[in-house]
């Protein structure tokens, strides 16, 4: 092997060595979602006009289940109580179809791009790996040019169960990204492919400690012009959302466009007020189910 052959394969090697590789845990999370929004996708085209409620129950080593029923799922298959999640009949809005997930082992996610920025701002960032989780998502039909051929994502809300000694590091990790990340400039192409533009992001912690052991209300808004996002208002809908953890029990949720769903059209339909209120009634629904009793 001559010497410049080698020196290549030595750079090569120490290329190698600076990659990140996925650990097999974020792999089969990637796969789940992935799976998670086609099966969902699917569901909302095809019961969005029934008014009916979905559930989606993911069973081990096998693809997603899609039911639909008028009633709501035991806590008894996924280890988190369905019951502690919010209804239809819980939210000030109307809403016409609720779409349901079960599952093991999913990571806890807060804000996948508040994660992005933290990275990019230096910080090491786990995700805690729940015990058993439980999600659904609250959508109404949405009338355009007299035909209801759109839905509209009311709320979002994921409930976790995790090893009580981690349920604190969730919300101190949020604290911690926040801190670094009051904004961040992504790159972004624009959707007409006429060139590059750059996204502002930033976040704000707006309440605290409005429910359960440890809440936050967790505000990001979103600026498309270059311009200082404390000067973003009205220029795009902020996404806010709710964590609260009640013993080994931690719940996320909040309005359509903080991550958890692509709903069609990104409009909040909930105040700030309305959202810690639900809130804090996802709290009292947790206490009966945490490790322990409030």
């Amino acid at each position: 092997m001559r010497d410049d052959d080698l020196s290549f394969v030595e750079l090569v090697h120490r290329d190698l060595q600076s990659v990140r590789w996925a650990e097999s845990s974020e792999l089969r999370a990637r796969a789940r979602r992935r799976s998670r929004q086609r099966v969902m996708a699917a569901a909302v085209a095809v019961l969005v006009l029934s008014g009916v409620s979905v559930t989606l129950v993911n069973r081990p080593g096998g693809a997603g289940m899609v039911t639909a029923n008028g009633g709501r799922a035991g806590a008894s298959s996924s280890g988190v109580p369905a019951e502690a999640l919010l209804s239809k009949s819980d939210l000030p809005v109307p809403v016409d179809v609720e779409i349901g997930e079960s599952g093991a082992r999913e990571s806890v996610r807060v804000d996948p791009l508040l994660d992005a920025c933290a990275r990019d701002h230096g910080l090491s960032v786990t995700p805690v790996v729940s015990r058993y989780s439980r999600s659904r998502s609250l959508v109404r039909h949405l009338e355009i040019d007299g035909r209801l051929n759109n839905v509209q994502s009311v709320l979002t809300q994921d409930l976790y169960r995790v090893n009580a000694d981690e349920a604190d590091r969730i919300l101190a990790d949020l604290d911690r990204s926040v801190s670094s990340c009051p904004w961040w400039r992504q790159p972004t192409q624009l959707d007409d492919q006429s060139g590059a533009t750059a996204i502002e992001y930033g976040w704000q912690v707006v309440a605290r400690d409005f429910a359960g052991d440890r809440a936050l209300l967790l505000r990001r808004v979103t600026s498309p012009n270059n311009s200082p996002v404390v000067s973003t208002r009205g220029e795009e809908p902020a996404a806010v959302l709710f964590v609260v953890r009640v013993g080994d029990l931690v719940a996320v949720g909040g309005t359509p466009n903080a991550g958890v769903v692509r709903p069609v059209i990104d409009e909040p339909q909930l105040t700030d007020d309305q959202l810690r209120e639900l809130a804090r009634t996802v709290a009292g629904r947790m206490c009966a189910d945490a490790d322990r009793r409030c």
